[in-house]
């Protein structure tokens, strides 16, 4: 509660203390895995990568099947400029709950950011799919428009050699902004040095590696 309603204070005030009651609360109940995961979303929020991600890998000890935290993960692996890694975590997300908007949305900003918005529009037709709320968000609806005119209208030449950054950097900073994620300008630029990944299909039957939940 202290993470999320600002009107208990000051962002930092609430932080910490929504940080220290969650510590108290894994004290008393080690296994609990959600008090890890509410403690790796505080930490993300104060840009505390490392320690993000000790919770979360706890969370999944604790209770492997959470889509939220393999999310909350896939975003931490995106902010890194790690695209494979992050694009791995939203499978899991998506595999554990296939109506997980959060997760089917931020898998289309990293397929765009890799310059594939063809596989961007599959995941966000999947987003608006999930229920009637996402599929009366304008901006999502906006975005599957557009994305359908560029696959429509441009040569599928352009989009192997010239990232789609301009396009990208309204949207990335509404959505992350909106949704309380770090942005920041250097995370956007990096965008553009990203390499292309694996399809959603195949993306869909990949292993996913055993270190991806033990790297610190």
């Amino acid at each position: 509660m202290f993470h999320a309603v600002p009107a208990l204070g000051d962002p930092h005030t609430r932080e910490a203390y929504a940080i220290q009651s969650l510590q108290k609360s894994i004290e008393a109940d080690p296994t609990s895995g959600q008090s890890w995961y509410f403690l790796g979303r505080c930490f993300s929020k104060i840009g505390k990568v490392h320690d993000a991600f000790v919770s979360y890998r706890h969370s999944i000890d604790k209770s492997e099947a959470s889509a939220d935290t393999w999310c909350s993960i896939g975003v931490l692996y995106q902010q890194q400029s790690q695209p494979m890694d992050a694009l791995q975590a939203y499978i899991c997300a998506v595999q554990l709950d296939k109506t997980h908007i959060a997760a089917w949305t931020d898998l289309a900003i990293l397929y765009e950011s890799c310059n594939q918005p063809k596989d961007a529009l599959a995941c966000y037709m999947k987003a608006a799919k999930t229920n009637i709320k996402a599929s009366m968000n304008t901006q999502l609806m906006s975005r599957i428009k557009t994305l359908q005119h560029q696959l429509a209208t441009i040569p599928p030449q352009y989009f192997q050699t010239k990232p789609n950054i301009p396009n990208l950097t309204h949207l990335l900073a509404s959505v992350f902004v909106s949704r309380q994620y770090i942005h920041t300008d250097a995370w956007v630029s990096s965008l553009s040095r990203n390499k292309p990944l694996p399809s959603i299909e195949e993306a869909w039957s990949l292993p996913i590696p055993a270190e991806l939940t033990s790297r610190q």
